[in-house]
């Protein structure tokens, strides 16, 4: 039995300190002396993406799985000390170590925000709601600040380990630590040593990949990203290996942007018929009927202790057989993001007029004048937004921004692999290797701006690639040959042409009504009364001096609601890690049974859920 999800699982190491030591001077720690005992998410391993859970013993040298790629976390024991262990997770931050710390017993961490608060319920300890950012979650309109809470959970007493940092837990002591510490590609100083052991560590598993036996696919545009995938996989010789997916202009709903979409699948359409590829069928998929309570839960279990934004349905759907999808997730840091010169620019106008203004009350007062906080609480916001933004140097903004986004908004919308795993589908984001961002982090930011990283990675691996335009004139001038058209191509009648698969039917013993779970609902109805449920249960659990104006600004909400000026998504998901705090909800696990990279039937835990009692993993009494 293979389990998709297992939230409650969780980790404990005894330790009898009463503090958690700030990080400072990073003690000397020797990669050849430790070993990862435990890897929990979805970790690279052999050139192959496996998922694993908290208890399977692992026996893997640090330096061989310090920089795999995936969603993960992991647990290292010294050789060289007993009750010695670090904490960590991948280097993209993608997998998200969620720990707490009693003093004098020792540290609770799991891979996910259940599992902690399932930890600390099982031992009687407090959870709290922290305050400041339910606040500044519930009522923030600024898309910089998405993402912004990836250190804090909704728990005061659940914290989240930065990406830039490891836990050193030994019997007396708890430190915080550089995540440089554990060597490998974040030790590396030179530009073109780290450059080709990216790309030589993506060829080599597209290739491993390419021969699994799953659905593979490759989602192509007319953007960089998409492209430098592609480049990749044809180094490696195996496009033939991979469908092309792409967006179909014809069904796109937003239109301001119609004009790119077929600009897009234009460009894709061209590359696609020189490399020979096809495009990638429907794939046939099945569902399952799920109550609300349920379907929050799936979504919430990863993805809503920092992102905050989810739906609720009445049907999950999942592929009837594993995919494989290569995306370009993270590309965007080989370059420099759009976000971040776009605050750099915003930051030096505001400072044109007022020089001794600091970028982190910048980004507070920006944030602030934008949410819906009612006058009362905008101080909680305020806080949140310097709390995320503090350390930004006010003499180079746009590194301080592009940091930011490395630690927090690319680690909350690039970190869907386990969601995306709920559907079968296997997320491969390529480009979010750590050797190919090592050498990103060792290029200028001006260079980068200008493409310097992106053109090296064209011109060692599919140079051809540069003779045909991008979406983006910008893109088109600063990397390509003077590609200025394409041909003109009958792209419709090709996506006509895909083959196409019968809606999703409901998989036998799952449809509606047959595990009496309340499916007949209203989304709109059923997103509301959990909302409220929310919100009164939060009401309920607030300090005396906080009741009334937390009342007044769930009423003011609500009105923001009813009249959709507000994403109900974005308050249901907020409102629902809160609760979680301080009233766990319980729903039963939920069996299926799907095809894996064979086709055979394997059971699945669909759920995501918090499950019965917490599954407890004491690391210390563990070979």
């Amino acid at each position: 039995m293979r389990q998709l999800f297992s939230p409650l699982h969780h980790g404990f190491i005894h330790c009898t300190s009463d503090r958690i030591e700030p990080g400072g001077r990073t003690p000397n720690i020797e990669p050849e002396e430790w070993t990862v005992r435990h890897i929990a998410g979805v970790a690279e391993q052999d050139l192959s993406y496996e998922e694993c859970e908290l208890g399977q013993l692992q026996n893997s040298p640090l330096k061989d799985s310090r920089d795999a790629m995936g969603e993960w976390i992991a647990v290292a024991a010294s050789s060289a000390a007993n009750s010695s262990y670090l904490l960590f997770s991948d280097v993209h931050g993608y997998g998200t170590l969620f720990y707490s710390f009693i003093p004098g017993q020792g540290v609770v961490f799991a891979e996910t925000y259940q599992g902690v608060l399932g930890a600390l319920e099982s031992r009687g300890a407090d959870r709290t709601v922290n305050w400041t950012n339910y606040v500044a979650a519930l009522t923030a309109r600024d898309q910089h600040f998405e993402g912004a809470f990836s250190t804090h959970s909704m728990a005061s007493e659940v914290r989240l380990l930065s990406r830039e940092q490891a836990l050193l837990v030994t019997a007396d002591q708890i430190q915080l630590v550089a995540r440089s510490a554990l060597g490998g590609s974040l030790a590396e100083d030179d530009f073109s040593t780290a450059l080709d052991a990216g790309i030589t560590y993506v060829t080599g598993l597209l290739t491993r990949l390419s021969e699994q036996g799953m659905l593979n696919t490759l989602h192509l545009s007319g953007g960089v990203d998409s492209r430098l995938c592609l480049a990749l996989a044809a180094a490696a010789g195996v496009t033939d290996r991979f469908q092309i997916r792409t967006a179909d202009p014809r069904t796109w709903r937003h239109p301001s942007t119609l004009d790119g979409i077929v600009k897009d699948v234009e460009i894709a359409n061209e590359i696609r018929t020189r490399f020979g590829m096809r495009w990638a069928p429907t794939y046939p998929h099945t569902k399952i009927s799920v109550s609300f309570d349920e379907s929050v839960a799936l979504k919430q279990t990863y993805r809503s202790s920092f992102l905050y934004s989810l739906a609720g349905s009445n049907s999950h759907g999942m592929a009837l057989q594993r995919i494989a999808a290569i995306r370009g997730g993270g590309g965007e840091l080989l370059r420099a993001t759009h976000g971040s010169q776009r605050l750099d620019r915003d930051y030096a106008d505001a400072r044109a007029s007022n020089p001794d203004l600091e970028p982190d009350a910048w980004r507070a007062r920006r944030v602030s004048r934008a949410s819906l906080a009612i006058p009362e609480l905008i101080r909680y916001v305020r806080t949140a937004a310097r709390n995320s933004y503090r350390g930004i140097p006010s003499d180079s903004p746009l590194i301080g921004f592009e940091r930011h986004y490395l630690n927090y908004r690319n680690r909350s919308h690039f970190g869907h692999a386990r969601t995306s795993l709920m559907g079968n589908e296997l997320a491969v984001h390529i480009l979010s290797n750590p050797w190919l961002l090592r050498a990103a982090q060792l290029t200028p930011v001006s260079s980068r701006i200008e493409g310097h990283v992106v053109s090296e990675i064209f011109r060692r691996t599919a140079p051809q690639l540069l003779d045909l335009p991008f979406e983006s004139d910008i893109w088109t001038a600063r990397l390509t040959h003077g590609a200025t058209s394409i041909p003109a191509s009958s792209w419709e009648t090709s996506i006509d042409a895909i083959a196409r698969t019968e809606d999703d039917q409901f998989l036998p013993g799952h449809e509606h009504g047959d595990r009496n779970t309340s499916w007949d609902f209203s989304s709109k109805s059923a997103t509301a009364n959990m909302i409220a449920n929310n919100f009164h249960l939060l009401e309920e659990s607030a300090p005396q001096e906080l009741r009334d104006v937390l009342i007044e600004q769930h009423v003011k909400l609500s009105g923001e609601l009813e009249a959709r000026r507000f994403p109900a998504s974005k308050v249901l998901a907020a409102t629902s890690a809160a609760a979680e705090a301080v009233s766990p909800k319980r729903v039963s696990v939920l069996m299926v049974e799907l095809g894996d990279s064979e086709g055979t039937h394997t059971p699945w835990v669909a759920n995501a859920a918090r499950v019965g009692a917490p599954s407890s993993i004491w690391i210390s009494q563990l070979p």
